[in-house]
């Protein structure tokens, strides 16, 4: 990330550096503040960049999912086996091992043959009565899901496999499809104690 300042164009990469930087590039706006992907609850084989996933394996955010109405956006930027939903927070680590569709306690939407790259799948979850989530293919609704499930607590959560690179939205960038009406990004959570 560079910016003009006074003393000429120069590169900011320390979180810390950016706060002093002043930077204004909206893009990075909250960075450090906003929802991304965890690198500790997140399988063995899986990489994982704030925004990025790839490898074998599940990964969740690093946020669960407290607010009413949810939404969050995955683009495929390479194709392969991967699931999108959300999943309870494991008891035991080694359950991110394996791919989120096979996983107790998880919502998922599974990928086929037919997603290409660039190809944006969106998710919205409601849990404002009773739980429900949706899953979208380029803006159109492919798949519900309703259970009840109250008193958990769950986390956005993607598997990948055989190739399969993913890119999250959690909100903090514009979105590729308008979400659900009364449905923002997922909410960084915070301690109040």
């Amino acid at each position: 990330v560079s910016t003009q300042s006074t003393w000429g164009q120069f590169v900011c990469c320390c979180p810390c550096l950016r706060l002093c930087c002043d930077i204004q590039d909206p893009k990075y706006d909250d960075l450090d503040s906003s929802v991304s992907l965890s690198t500790k609850l997140k399988g063995k084989e899986v990489n994982v960049t704030r925004v990025a996933a790839s490898g074998k394996g599940t990964v969740l955010a690093d946020a669960k999912l407290l607010q009413d109405r949810a939404y969050y956006e995955i683009k495929v930027s390479k194709p392969g086996s991967f699931c999108v939903g959300m999943l309870p927070r494991p008891k035991n680590a080694e359950q991110l091992n394996s791919q989120l569709s096979a996983q107790k306690g998880s919502w998922a939407w599974q990928s086929d043959s037919s997603i290409k790259a660039d190809t944006i799948i969106g998710c919205s979850f409601n849990q404002d009565g009773k739980p429900e989530a949706k899953w979208f293919v380029n803006g159109k609704e492919v798949k519900s899901h309703c259970e009840k499930l109250h008193g958990v607590e769950l986390y956005p959560a993607i598997s990948v496999d055989k190739g399969a690179i993913l890119t999250t939205n959690f909100g903090n960038l514009p979105w590729a499809f308008p979400p659900p009406s009364g449905f923002t990004g997922v909410m960084p959570c915070h301690d109040l104690l």
